[in-house]
């Protein structure tokens, strides 16, 4: 039910109304006696396209604003020894990896630190802007999922402790060979990458968005390319480290509505639905910000290792939501990581704050309100005051005994059942 400016809602008038029924997902948590440790073996990172696309897509609104303090802490180490054929990082690329950073400490919200590795290499491959990998956990205290790996900086945020121990949740390398533009504003330059949009895109990964879907090429050399399932080509198959999926997996399904997981690893079948151009992320969030339908994830016929998979499809280029596209063009600066993306991590087990679609539920009695799924405002008021205009407030099923005036068009959407708003 949209809501436009001028619109009063006086004391006395109850409003009842159905509103849009939300499926919600429910996880049940579970203790583990002991957390076990991996690291993600395939970095997923970001392509250059060369061809310019001078286009703009700013930070969140709230970003920066006072009012609105940073809810997460992320610290990076740059070149660190973990780090393989290090270049000494320039002070203007620091500048611009630290806008990315407080891009994402506006939008997260957790109090364990989550910490990254930064590398500024020479020794990626040609065409590569960046590329991720992650310590991931499985088991570890209140795991929504069993036997499934978490990144560990989720994994620490639900834990409520470093689980993973010392060392960096997140590593990143960057490519060092190429003429980076490295500004922080609106402004690109339309014969060089943005490397904010590569910071914030690379960061994302290492928060969740990658799954642990691989395909065969057929090629074992014992050094450079090792078999990636049982070493026949077409073979698909997922798992690290015990052949358990991520928590990204149990979300992907094909056109049909089959989960990926359903078909047999190591096999053919796997193989064939993960070229078949037709792999959707599946989650309650994720859907409801994409218009009710699930995104569409980047499948191509012939697997590209580090990109198919873990990326948004093709479609989303030239949309707010381009960011967790597998390729950048030259001159595209993307500031925000996009609706669909925040949808995704929270229905990974990120808690967001995201004033473009804000959450109210009476029975939040914490004292923590953002406006989160997981830290809701108690009032619909303060979500309608928080929400920024045309964005959507999701209400829990309940009556909220209040009067409220609007000055700004903006939705209200149930999270699942009926809402009554009013003063009786």
């Amino acid at each position: 039910m949209a809501h436009f400016a001028h619109i009063t809602h006086r004391t006395g008038l109850l409003l009842v109304t159905t509103l849009l029924l939300v499926t919600t997902l429910i996880l049940t948590s579970r203790p583990a006696a002991s957390a076990e440790i991996g690291r993600t073996t395939t970095g997923h990172g970001l392509i250059r396209d060369t061809r310019p696309n001078p286009r703009y897509v700013p930070p969140p609104t709230w970003y920066g604003e006072e009012a609105w303090p940073k809810t997460a802490t992320i610290t990076v180490n740059y070149n660190p020894s973990t780090c393989n054929g290090g270049v000494a990082w320039t002070n203007d690329a620091q500048t611009a990896f630290q806008m990315a950073v407080d891009i994402w400490e506006s939008i997260l919200n957790g109090d364990q630190n989550i910490e990254i590795d930064a590398c500024w290499v020479n020794n990626l491959a040609a065409t590569t802007l960046g590329s991720t990998a992650s310590s991931i956990v499985r088991n570890f205290t209140n795991a929504p999922q069993a036997n499934t790996w978490y990144s560990a900086s989720l994994a620490n945020q639900l834990a409520g402790s470093d689980v993973n121990g010392t060392g960096a949740e997140i590593f990143i390398n960057f490519n060092s060979n190429f003429d980076w533009f490295l500004g922080t504003g609106a402004q690109g330059s339309e014969d060089q990458p943005n490397f904010v949009t590569v910071v914030l895109h690379e960061i994302a990964h290492g928060l969740g968005f990658s799954g642990q879907m691989r395909v065969d090429d057929g090629v074992n050399n014992g050094t450079t390319n090792l078999a990636e399932c049982t070493g026949t080509a077409g073979v698909g198959c997922w798992g690290t480290a015990g052949a358990n999926p991520g928590i990204y997996d149990r979300f992907t399904e094909n056109g049909g509505g089959t989960a990926v997981l359903s078909f047999v690893n190591n096999s053919t079948a796997l193989g064939n639905q993960l070229t078949g151009d037709d792999i959707f992320f599946d989650g309650p969030t994720a859907n409801i910000l994409n218009g009710f339908t699930p995104p569409e994830l980047y499948a191509p016929g012939t697997w590209n290792p580090g990109s198919s998979y873990s990326h948004l499809g093709e479609v989303f280029n030239n949309t707010d939501d381009a960011l967790m596209t597998f390729s950048l063009n030259d001159g595209e600066v993307i500031h925000h990581p996009g609706e669909v993306t925040l949808g995704i991590l929270q229905d990974l087990g990120w808690d967001l704050r995201n004033l473009s679609n804000v959450w109210v539920d009476k029975a939040n009695t914490t004292g923590v309100e953002v406006g989160s799924i997981g830290s809701p405002f108690n009032t619909v008021f303060e979500g309608i005051s928080a929400v920024y205009q045309g964005g959507t407030v999701f209400i829990a099923p309940g009556s909220y005994d209040e009067g409220i005036s609007v000055i700004k068009p903006y939705v209200l959407r149930s999270q699942g059942g009926t809402v009554i708003i009013g003063q009786q």
